[in-house]
């Protein structure tokens, strides 16, 4: 998974930046863990679905991040939206990028 923190730590705009490293890579984690990789593969790039698909999986990991402060969440949302686009623009970029999170998906949840 550390390729794909990469990724998105190289790509993520400035003002996403602000949560930080660490923030960065938690957000990664919990967007990979929720991942919808079914729905996503069901939807067309671009489409209402494919968006409503995605503001649910923002909302699964809002959920996720729900025990920091106010004005830190804010921050988390903004640099939310910036992850899950990156992940979205390295998932669609492969077929490879698809299997790789998906394996990371079953890890983070102990599965094999």
């Amino acid at each position: 998974m550390e390729e794909l923190k990469e990724y998105v730590r190289s790509r993520v705009p400035v003002r996403a930046a602000l949560v930080g490293r660490a923030g960065l890579d938690g957000l990664v984690e919990d967007a990979v863990a929720e991942w919808p990789i079914s729905p996503l593969m069901e939807c067309a790039h671009g489409t209402s679905m494919e968006r409503k698909v995605l503001d649910g999986l923002s909302g699964r990991v809002r959920r996720r991040r729900q025990r920091y402060g106010f004005i830190w969440s804010l921050l988390l949302a903004s640099a939310l939206s910036a992850v899950i686009r990156i992940i979205l623009e390295w998932w669609l970029s492969r077929p490879a990028n698809r299997v790789k999170l998906a394996g990371w998906q079953c890890a983070s949840r102990g599965e094999s």
